[in-house]
């Protein structure tokens, strides 16, 4: 992973997950490509035959937006230079258009291999896990995307949570968890949720411990009801520093992210998730 995306709006949470992405790229010597990107309203038929009027609208909120940019981009060199990650390679992208839309663009533009992105923006109501900004951006590209709570802070990482259903499927992506890994010297903690008798679930995880034949792995095998109370209960007794799941529709994914246990402890989550596309 070589070229990381990061989307900010300028708000609090977005310069607070700006310190994780600048954390990240200088571990993993990876540039860091910020982009801002801005949308222009449309205007009802109540103008028509006013397209001069409108233009002049249109090119007022350009320079106001352009102005914003330019007072906000010293801000984040800044923070760089606090944190003494200065030397990080960095592109600054200013874009018009639709959100999901621009990030599309500038992955297949740039040829991004990860997204890094804070949670929710400084005036959000919004209290689930992930925002909904986030969310629809992990639904919408095949990149890794790691959502950096707006308390999230990086004291390096030690421990990785990887959750698993043990299918043929989730290999892969656990394959790059280790490698990245590597990067921080850390162990990756493999938690599968076991939600009903399987007999096999346990020679399963065996076969994948002699596979991948890994001294930092670890498995853990544990009965819940409640699947996303009890990864959030892992979470925090094994310390771990951020979770990578596989991107599921409709399942685990969601049951995590959208469920009412999830938005009344996401306000005090600090743990970063990580959103790997499920291979096919």
């Amino acid at each position: 992973m070589k070229r990381i995306l990061f989307p900010t709006d300028f708000s609090e949470a977005a310069n607070n997950a700006f310190v994780y992405a600048l954390q990240l790229a200088k571990s993993i010597d990876a540039s860091l490509y910020i982009l801002h990107v801005y949308e222009l309203p449309i205007y009802s038929s109540m103008y028509a035959g006013q397209l001069d009027y409108v233009q002049q609208i249109y090119q007022s909120i350009e320079l106001a937006q352009f102005d914003n940019y330019k007072d906000n981009v010293p801000q984040l060199h800044e923070i760089a230079k606090k944190y003494n990650l200065e030397d990080i390679e960095m592109y600054f992208v200013f874009e018009k258009g639709l959100f999901l839309d621009s990030i599309k663009r500038v992955i297949k533009r740039d040829q991004i291999d990860m997204i890094v992105m804070g949670t929710t923006g400084l005036n959000s109501a919004n209290t689930t896990l992930i925002g909904s900004n986030t969310v629809n951006l992990i639904r919408s590209v095949s990149q890794p995307v790691f959502s950096i709570p707006r308390l999230a802070k990086f004291d390096g990482i030690k421990a990785i949570g990887f959750t698993t259903l043990f299918r043929e499927a989730d290999k892969k992506p656990l394959a790059e968890i280790l490698k990245l890994a590597d990067y921080f010297d850390a162990k990756v903690e493999v938690l599968h949720i076991k939600t009903k008798e399987n007999e096999d679930i346990e020679s399963q995880a065996e076969a994948w411990k002699q596979q991948f034949n890994n001294s930092r792995l670890t498995f853990s095998i544990l009965p819940a009801t409640s699947v996303e109370e009890r990864v959030l209960e892992f979470i925090m007794e094994h310390k771990i520093d951020f979770l990578a799941i596989v991107k599921r529709n409709r399942n685990f994914f969601d049951r995590l992210f959208t469920s009412s246990m999830s938005q009344k402890l996401a306000y005090h989550s600090t743990i970063p998730i990580l959103v790997i596309r499920e291979e096919a």
